[in-house]
């Protein structure tokens, strides 16, 4: 009873390879977007506003459902201090195509210390927290030249005529 079993199996595996055979697998679509960004910024803390500017480079991968996971390099330049860098931010993006959360780590150049980044991206509009390791807290808001993701194309429906069966 048992070897009639596994021959069945063994035979249906077989059958169904060699009817699936030379069909690949389709792949979801994805969409794949990398650009170079500038933006302007306005940090606030400790009773003070500070105008940056940003020039960076945004990758986020879109899937069907228009999900984005991605990250941003961005390289800030003070414009009260001779346009010197000022900031470095390495995050992660995940969200949507119009709008990603933002987490990270960056380095302060000027007052030489790391901190975590806690973000908010929406079109060309930034906000969020520069969060100090040793207790520091600093806010930022801006414009940047990011947009949205670009969506993912769902893919079209393919009609297959179907021959009516001859009943007699």
């Amino acid at each position: 009873m048992l070897n009639i079993i596994t021959a069945s199996a063994l035979a249906a595996a077989f059958l169904s390879g060699s009817a699936l055979a030379g069909i690949a697998p389709i792949a979801p679509p994805k969409n794949d977007t990398t650009k170079a960004f500038a933006g302007l910024n306005w940090s606030f803390g400790g009773g003070s506003f500070t105008p940056e500017a940003i020039l960076g480079v945004v990758h986020g991968s879109t899937d069907i459902n228009n999900d984005v996971d991605g990250g941003k390099l961005a390289m800030h330049f003070g414009l009260m201090n001779g346009f010197a860098p000022s900031k470095i931010k390495l995050s992660g993006l995940s969200g949507d195509i119009d709008s990603q959360g933002e987490l990270g780590l960056g380095f302060d150049f000027l007052g030489g210390g790391f901190f975590g980044v806690l973000g908010l991206n929406s079109g060309n509009v930034h906000l969020g927290l520069d969060i100090g390791f040793s207790g520091g807290l600093s806010g930022y808001a801006g414009l940047n030249t990011i947009g949205d993701f670009d969506p993912v194309a769902r893919p079209r429906a393919i009609m297959v005529p179907v021959r009516a069966a001859n009943i007699n």
